[in-house]
């Protein structure tokens, strides 16, 4: 499967972004960027970004200025509907729902997680292998072959599951942050990372 517009767009940002121990970014008023905390409940807010005196607003397009600039999550929300209505002639009798998505939802969506099914599987087909050897239905010859192919296929399944958990785990989080990060201008059409 191709990746998603948004992951391409991250990755292509990941390439130009420079290194965290430069100490580049977005600065604040003691030269970091503070976070305030909230004085009703106590829980970390999110980060108020102040700039420096003169230095340009993180929340405008790269390339014309523009100061209304759309995330895409916001973007992807905007764009996608969900309907339900009831199913049947005379007697409604079950539930129907539709689902609607523009071309512009559909570049903007967020990056998805792996899928286990392709694991499960591959390690269903070797265990349906190794079952037939162990139940003596195959000539020897044969039964050979399939116990080297099960157990083949059984390691990859393993393989692909353990990848695909790890990968989840550790770098479906930073995409995530990554997309929440891009914004679209739809005055010229740019994508900027803030």
């Amino acid at each position: 499967m191709f990746p998603r517009y948004s992951e391409r767009l991250i990755d292509s940002f990941r390439d130009d972004e420079p290194s965290p121990q430069s100490g580049t970014g977005i600065l604040g008023r003691n030269g970091g960027t503070s976070k305030t905390l909230r004085q009703c409940s106590g829980k970390e807010s999110l980060p108020m970004y102040r700039t420096e005196h003169g230095a340009a607003n993180p929340f405008r397009c790269k390339t014309c200025g523009n100061s209304q600039i759309k995330a895409f999550a916001t973007m992807y929300a905007q764009g996608t509907s969900t309907a339900v209505s009831m199913k049947g002639f005379f007697i409604k009798h079950a539930y129907q729902k539709t689902w609607r998505q523009t071309e512009m939802a559909k570049l903007c969506a967020p990056p998805r997680k792996k899928a286990f099914w392709p694991a499960l599987v591959f390690g269903v087909i070797a265990a349906c292998g190794t079952f037939a050897v162990y139940v003596n239905r195959m000539p020897t010859a044969v039964s050979n072959r399939v116990t080297v192919f099960c157990f083949l296929l059984g390691w990859l399944g393993l393989y692909l599951g353990a990848y695909h958990l790890f990968w989840n785990l550790r770098y479906f989080p930073q995409r995530m942050t990554e997309y929440h990060r891009l914004h679209y201008c739809p005055r010229c059409g740019t994508v900027t990372k803030v």
